[in-house]
């Protein structure tokens, strides 16, 4: 059997309407390839109603990217939401409906 890599990968939860994971490896980063996966969980999402994710606050730097591009996609934080299991300040941000 031929060696898979996994570049990335996503999980939405269409029942809340929101991005439960979002990940792309730190070797492939920069390609493109988490645009790819955002544009297409925005394709499987219901863009009716407003969409979610929770991501790092803005002044925590491993967060950087993924919230620039939620960001360039539109959305906007929404509320403050605790810290993740890692002790790192997360936000809940909103994609609001089309």
């Amino acid at each position: 059997m031929k060696n898979k890599i996994l570049y990335g990968a996503i999980i939405i939860n269409s029942i809340n309407n929101e991005i439960a994971w979002f990940v792309v490896d730190r070797k492939y980063r920069g390609m493109g390839i988490g645009e790819i996966l955002l544009k297409k969980s925005l394709e499987d999402l219901d863009s009716k109603k407003d969409i979610f994710v929770q991501t790092f606050a803005s002044d925590i730097n491993e967060g950087f990217s993924a919230r620039k591009l939620y960001e360039k996609y539109g959305f906007k934080d929404e509320k403050n939401s605790g810290k993740n299991p890692a002790g790192k300040p997360t936000v809940i941000m909103k994609l609001a409906s089309q």
